[in-house]
């Protein structure tokens, strides 16, 4: 009589029942045998089971060698143990990135010819970044040194490759094409009104007697000192020249006596030698002129010091050489 003892599976025998040896009476008891072998071989299974038999394959190969063949999606959580790696291979199977943690870092890894896309980004957390990129190199970002490209405040060097700055027009930066300022064989056309301060090109203040004159100025404009104009600066307090008052007219309007205008030391303040500056006192009493530490000689009488300008008169100072000064005037 073919009847097996019904277990799993493995204890099916394929040549069960015998044939005729085998009563049809015993039909019912290899029906529930083999109810038996699947419910106790499927103990976990409570639907239809939808994976291709590649797929199954698949699965055993997981358990086997830790490799796949074919399109897998996992619902939960996959660990990789003990320093293992996940390998992903291109379709000839072989390596292109490797996925491993060594304890500290995680580290992926493609090969030369392999590049790793990380799309779908919109928003990293404060904090979740770490600050060390080892794959970012000098070299390949012109000079920049990795450490830059976290930390803001560090000084950033530009060499090597060239760099396209297409956000510079020339409005913005004064009549300069944005193209000359990549093409430096380029030819710049400056234009508007500038303003230069302090020291230009490593060359002598004095050679800039005036500040924050418009490139474009003329001779012909009495607002500039030259030979077409001598603009008036109204001063009725006490007052020290300043570099500005250069070939201008300092005029005492109101106030009467016991005003004081003194020339600086040169130290201080580094007139070029040539300079001329008229003095007007129409302000109703005697106005002092002082120098500080250099020299203040008249012209008619070669006296030193502090001069006297009466009211309703005019003086004419004029540097002769680094720290001294000539005095003229209509009532000396």
């Amino acid at each position: 009589m073919g009847l097996e003892s019904f277990t799993y599976i493995t204890s099916l025998n394929s040549s069960n029942p015998v044939g005729a040896s085998d009563t049809v009476a015993e039909g019912d008891d290899h029906i529930r045998g083999l109810k038996t072998v699947l419910l106790a071989s499927f103990p976990s299974i409570s639907g239809a089971v939808t994976l291709t038999h590649t797929q199954i394959n698949d699965a055993a190969q997981l358990a086997a060698a830790n490799a796949f063949t074919a399109a897998n999606t996992f619902d939960g959580s996959v660990s990789i143990l003990g320093g293992n790696s996940l390998v992903i291979k291109d379709s000839t199977n072989v390596d292109d990135v490797t996925v491993s943690h060594d304890g500290t870092d995680l580290n992926i890894v493609g090969t030369t010819t392999t590049d790793i896309n990380i799309t779908g980004i919109t928003a990293i957390a404060a904090g979740t970044v770490d600050a060390d990129f080892d794959a970012i190199t000098a070299t390949s970002y012109g000079g920049i040194t990795e450490a830059n490209l976290v930390d803001k405040t560090a000084s950033e060097t530009i060499s090597g490759a060239t760099w396209d700055f297409q956000a510079l027009t020339a409005v913005t930066f004064g009549g300069i094409a944005s193209a000359n300022l990549l093409d430096k064989s380029a030819t710049e056309t400056v234009s508007g009104n500038w303003t230069f301060s302090g020291t230009l090109n490593s060359k002598d203040p004095d050679d800039f007697a005036e500040e924050s004159v418009a490139l474009s100025a003329t001779n012909t404009d009495a607002a500039q000192p030259g030979f077409k104009g001598a603009p008036i600066n109204t001063q009725n307090g006490n007052y020290t020249l300043v570099l500005a008052d250069a070939g201008k007219i300092i005029r005492k309007a109101s106030g009467g006596a016991g005003e004081t205008i003194t020339i600086p030391a040169n130290a201080s303040v580094a007139f070029p030698t040539g300079t001329i500056i008229e003095i007007q006192n129409d302000g109703g009493g005697d106005l002092s002129i002082a120098i500080t530490s250099d020299t203040l000689e008249q012209w008619a009488t070669g006296s030193t010091g502090t001069r006297t300008l009466s009211d309703n008169n005019k003086a004419v100072i004029e540097k002769v050489s680094s720290t001294a000064w000539k005095y003229g005037s209509t009532d000396q």
